[in-house]
């Protein structure tokens, strides 16, 4: 799923000025998006994001740019049935800018009201999305979520939706699950994308919940 841009607003205080801007402003990369380092681990160069070939049971399994900038890209993880390709669960990590916040003189609660504001907008743009390119989805679940690894980053959102679609060779009925954060080291947007049939194991979803703890975002800190 690619990564929806917010349209740029402007809003004008007295004695204040306070910009929204859209999440693809940074300056285009100058360099690949990713960097191979050593341990075969996958770096996304704008971010500092690290990607290893593998998070307990899942898999690396490619990693994909959405644009020309380099700002904006995924990285696929599949945790396959023991000693055979057919997948399990498919969890794809997304990283892209968060939408941007100037403020010149502005207090910090008119900051961060203006950041809940474009988080809310994000997270309901994805969550429609979802809603409208699957039929007879449902809704089973939706909360403040955070970070699931712990870090000490911004408070996120969760939703749980229910569909069928072609998973594993055939159609059948699935779970979906989202995870998004913003302002992730002070720039960033972390998501997660995760598929699994309805009537995965217990052994399986205690994969995919060592997979979202033991997941270490190494975004480079805002400076």
């Amino acid at each position: 799923m690619r990564m929806k841009k917010i349209s740029t607003l402007l809003f004008v205080f007295p004695a204040l000025f306070l910009f929204f801007g859209c999440p693809g402003v940074l300056l285009a990369a100058k360099t690949p998006a990713f960097k191979q380092l050593a341990g075969d681990v996958t770096e996304h160069a704008a971010s500092g994001m690290r990607f290893p070939a593998s998070v307990g049971g899942f898999k690396r399994v490619g990693v994909h740019e959405y644009d020309e900038t380099g700002n904006h890209v995924s990285v696929g993880y599949n945790l396959n049935l023991k000693n055979t390709q057919y997948c399990l669960i498919a969890a794809t990590v997304y990283v892209s800018p968060s939408p941007k916040v100037r403020s010149f003189g502005s207090r910090q609660n008119v900051v961060d009201s203006a950041k809940a504001t474009l988080f809310k907008n994000l997270y309901e743009e994805n969550k429609r999305t979802i809603i409208r390119t699957r039929p007879n989805v449902k809704l089973l679940i939706e909360k403040a979520s955070p970070p699931p690894n712990q870090s000490k980053q911004p408070e996120g959102m969760y939703a749980k939706f229910s569909y069928k679609e072609d998973f594993g060779e055939k159609n059948q009925p699935v779970e979906s699950h989202l995870y998004l954060y913003c302002y992730v080291g002070g720039n960033w947007t972390v998501k997660y994308r995760i598929t699994l049939r309805e009537n995965t194991s217990v052994e399986a979803r205690q994969e995919l919940d060592r997979f979202l703890k033991n997941f270490e975002w190494t975004i480079t800190a805002k400076k």
